[in-house]
């Protein structure tokens, strides 16, 4: 060749992978190891739309939802879920003598009005799920609480478990504000005027596909879908009862501008449970239908009480009797109305919690401290404490959720998270990297059992805030409900791992 160079032979499995055809995987229908159609676990699924036993009116009292299935099993992952539609509307002061009038809200209405965070679950008094006649337990939540906490879950969790969760613009984990002031009817560039009412605002019905946060068998593990969901063998289970319990008045969600003399209500069109029914080969049919033993059902167990502390107290005990030590704390305030069930959004500063004041908690579990001539974990002002926290938000986060990082700043951790709509005090009782229990200094405590958990709260100098009562919750992450099947027998029933039998 020219210039004496000799003539290279290419050899195909030396090239860079855009030219190794030989690297690519044959067809599916030819690979030798694809397990045949008649070997399948599952052949399909049928999606069934589930409807109350009582049809659905504007204002109801409850919906309840019967559920059972003699020959289906139910996949318990992102086809199973309720759907929500209705629509917001306004009625203006009519003429002497006239009926008011309603008609569908639209965006007119966002300077006069606005809705109260996660807007559905604001509007519900109660949840009860029975297995026949057995109540179902797996969290045990002081009533009226559980939307204001799920309003904190929805700002602060990962976008994509986000994403999952809330398919619709219009969904209520959306209407939840990010930022002080974001709930401003006033300014025409907050977040309610500007990203979320114009979408329930709309001049129409709105729909919504809604997962109850932490609800087995609906809502597994601490992040929705990060996990497989477990089936539901519903041949196996007595009927299941789902009731949700509305509150009397709708009003109270809605905050008016002053002046406004318009009325605003929700009306439900529907409320159904789409369904995934299974169609199972039926060799692992059988074998499901005759299969014993425990079977755990992965999430949270979300447990609360409530303090009414004294107005301006500096400094206030709260016993916890008889709990096993948990993955850690979450505290802080809401309105007194709130427990009493007379809340009205209408009252509010337009943030979620209200301000705690706390300055400091000190615990102790059967007795024993934890710290003595250290720095105390609940010492939440301190630089240090402040700098775990923030890594404790994104890698040992409240309640096992995985957090958006965007929204984790430090500006939003200093005092107990006073320059956010969300001022609360976490305290994670676990080492890093895992969930073994950190120590009292007398360690030869038994930490397995159940013991009583003592918490006291050291407030700052305005001492504990007037008119609210603190919600403390504590939970744990592994097991909050599991299926029993004994043996000898076709009785199944449902149990918590840390409330008793159902």
């Amino acid at each position: 060749m020219a210039n004496g160079q000799k003539k290279r032979k290419l050899s195909m499995t030396m090239v860079d992978p855009q030219f190794d055809f030989q690297s690519e995987e044959p067809l599916w229908r030819q690979q030798q190891d694809h397990t045949p159609p008649q070997q399948q676990n599952v052949f399909g699924s049928n999606f069934v739309r589930h409807y109350p036993v009582t049809p659905i009116v504007g204002h109801p009292k409850y919906v309840e939802f019967k559920l059972s299935d003699l020959d289906q099993v139910w996949a318990m992952g992102p086809n199973t879920r309720f759907v929500v539609s209705g629509m917001f509307q306004v009625s203006k002061p009519p003429p002497e003598g006239q009926m008011p009038e309603w008609e569908a809200c639209t965006e007119e209405e966002l300077d006069k009005v606005v809705v109260q965070p996660n807007f559905f679950e604001s509007m519900i008094k109660g949840i009860d799920f029975f297995h026949g006649n057995s109540p179902i337990k797996y969290s045990s939540e002081v009533p009226g609480v559980s939307s204001f906490l799920n309003a904190w879950k929805y700002n602060y969790m990962d976008k994509d478990q986000k994403k999952k969760l809330c398919p619709d613009d219009t969904s209520p984990g959306f209407g939840v504000p990010s930022k002080v002031d974001g709930w401003n009817m006033d300014d025409p560039t907050s977040e309610w005027r500007k990203d979320y009412g114009p979408k329930i605002f709309c001049g129409k019905t709105i729909k919504f596909d809604h997962v109850f946060l932490d609800i087995p068998p609906f809502f597994q593990g601490n992040n929705y879908l990060e996990e497989t969901p477990k089936i539901l063998p519903m041949p196996l289970m007595d009927n299941l009862f789902f009731r949700i319990f509305f509150k009397e008045d709708f009003d109270c969600i809605f905050k008016t501008q002053a002046g406004n003399d318009n009325k605003y209500r929700f009306v439900f069109q529907d409320i159904y449970l789409v369904a995934e029914h299974l169609r199972l080969n039926p060799s692992l049919m059988n074998t499901l239908m005759t299969k014993k033993g425990v079977f755990p059902y992965r999430g949270v167990s979300r447990i609360s009480k409530f303090e009414p502390i004294p107005e301006k107290s500096l400094s206030y005990k709260s016993k916890i009797q008889g709990v096993y030590f948990p993955e850690g704390m979450f505290i802080f305030a809401v309105p007194k109305k709130v427990i009493d069930g007379d809340f009205s959004y209408q009252e509010s500063d337009s943030n979620v919690f209200s301000p705690h004041n706390i300055k400091e908690l000190k615990f102790t579990f059967g007795g024993h401290s934890f710290f003595l001539d250290t720095i105390s974990l609940g010492k939440i002002n301190d630089d240090v404490i402040e700098k775990k926290q923030f890594f404790d938000y994104l890698m040992a986060p409240p309640f096992g959720m995985k957090m958006d990082p965007s929204k984790i700043t430090i500006d939003d951790i200093q005092n107990g998270g006073k320059n956010s709509p969300y001022p609360h005090v976490y305290v994670n009782f676990c080492n890093y990297g895992n969930k073994s229990r950190i120590l009292p200094i007398s360690s030869d405590i038994d930490m397995k059992q159940e013991r009583e958990l003592e918490v006291k709260f050291t407030f700052n100098g305005k001492g504990s805030t007037p008119d609210v009562v603190y919600i403390i919750y504590y939970f744990y992450t592994d097991t909050n409900m599991v299926l029993n099947m004994p043996k000898n027998t076709s009785y199944t029933y449902l149990t918590s791992s840390y409330l008793g039998l159902g």
